[in-house]
């Protein structure tokens, strides 16, 4: 049985490899050389092999070896597809062009273009080499190297890799990219990083907030009503007024909303917050709310000049609610806890802790107002002279603090097509 079928698999692929080519030109020469007998073709040449059809204004055939060096307004055509290029070698057993010089590729929605590359007519995939550029309905990728499946429409992209998106002011840039548009849905490794630009007119003109998201391995989900991005391992966020760390954070950029997992660091102004899920959410490009819920703790340095008297807050869940993009809140429920330091009009420093249901704290200019604790209330005054005997022994104990505060990033590339 296994020997049947390989000698059927021999007969197709003997007969398709061996498909005819039809030749025509507006002149014709033919000669006798010791690698075998050529053929060529003068003035609108036009091949034709099975659905394949080149057009050019010149054509060398190589009887011997059926390969043909066409030169002058190369065009191929295939069901849809259209190559253009000045010069190509076309591997008629094979049904391979290929060409060192620069081409594009038209496939229905996509447009592609390159230095250099190939196009295999059977199997439909295009290679592309230096200064690669592909254009969709919906984004544009830039890379030094890329493979194009018109079956699927698939694309792999590899070495300084950009995506810009058609519709907003987003950027990708990675070492290599997946991308599946008929299911909307690409993945980058190779430590990407996305930058979105935000503007906004304010009264010294338009003012820009940069968002950077890093991480080594990052999926976008882009769909119209739920355009989302992961992000796995070593997860940074960065802007103007927060930044973060985790393992593992999603990107609802349809909701200008973000979900950390996996040990979750957010940085404030001079406070951090800790939990099991953070979730920051945004609006108008401002922050509106940022909730740790699972032990969730969080720390803030009041006195420059005293760093060990750290204000902490500790519960199941902290809420940090602002409006128009400053703190106007904070909320801490069940098991809530705190410990707060103050400092009298003659300098000395006393703390008190409390352990209660619910804290409620206010905020005016960025500068607490009052604070209510709530149910179930234990409270404890700590004076500045047990204090002054060791200060760390009185933290809570979920007590953290992370100087790991990442570092911004800028956003910079070159190519032929992009300079950012």
């Amino acid at each position: 049985m296994k020997r049947i079928l390989l000698i059927v698999l021999f007969i197709y692929s003997y007969s398709y490899s061996q498909e005819r080519i039809f030749y025509s030109a507006e002149k014709f020469q033919g000669s006798e050389t010791p690698e075998g007998p050529i053929k060529e073709y003068f003035g609108n040449v036009k091949l034709i092999q099975g659905d394949v059809t080149i057009t050019c204004d010149y054509a060398k055939l190589f009887e011997a070896t059926n390969i043909s060096n066409l030169s002058g307004n190369v065009k191929l055509t295939q069901k849809g597809l259209t190559m253009k290029t000045q010069k190509a070698t076309y591997y008629g057993d094979k049904k391979f062009t290929k060409t060192d010089t620069e081409l594009e590729i038209q496939d229905t929605k996509t447009y592609l273009k390159a230095k250099s590359g190939d196009y295999n007519s059977l199997t439909n995939v295009a290679n592309f080499y230096q200064n690669v550029f592909i254009e969709d309905d919906s984004v544009i990728v830039n890379a030094n190297y890329l493979q194009y499946n018109k079956k699927t429409q698939e694309s792999y992209a590899y070495n300084n890799v950009l995506i810009k998106g058609k519709f907003n002011s987003s950027y990708l840039l990675s070492d290599t990219l997946i991308y599946k548009p008929k299911d909307k849905y690409s993945i980058s490794y190779g430590k990407p990083i996305l930058f979105q630009i935000d503007s906004s007119e304010g009264e010294a003109g338009f003012e820009y907030d940069t968002l950077s998201i890093s991480s080594d391995t990052m999926q976008a989900f882009r769909y119209i009503d739920n355009e989302h991005y992961v992000f796995t391992d070593s997860v940074e966020i960065i802007r103007k007024d927060v930044k973060a760390r985790s393992n593992l954070a999603t990107y609802f950029r349809t909701r200008d909303i973000f979900v950390l997992n996996e040990e979750p660091i957010i940085w404030y102004d001079n406070s951090q917050l800790y939990g099991d899920s953070i979730t920051i959410e945004l609006e108008e490009s401002k922050l509106k709310r940022i909730e740790s819920v699972g032990n969730a703790f969080s720390v803030s340095k009041e006195f420059e000049k005293y760093a060990q008297f750290l204000n902490q807050l500790a519960g199941h869940k902290i809420e940090m609610i602002f409006q128009d993009g400053k703190i106007s809140q904070i909320i801490t429920t069940q098991n809530a806890q705190s410990l707060y330091f103050s400092q009298n009009d003659k300098g000395a420093i006393d703390a008190h802790k409390h352990d209660c249901n619910k804290i409620e704290m206010f905020f005016e200019n960025d500068e607490i107002d009052k604070i209510n604790f709530l149910e179930n209330v234990n409270a404890v005054a700590i004076p500045y002279q047990e204090l002054k005997s060791g200060v760390k022994e009185f933290y809570l104990p979920r007590y953290k603090w992370s100087k790991n505060i990442p570092v911004e990033k800028n956003l910079q590339y070159k190519s032929n097509y992009f300079e950012l």
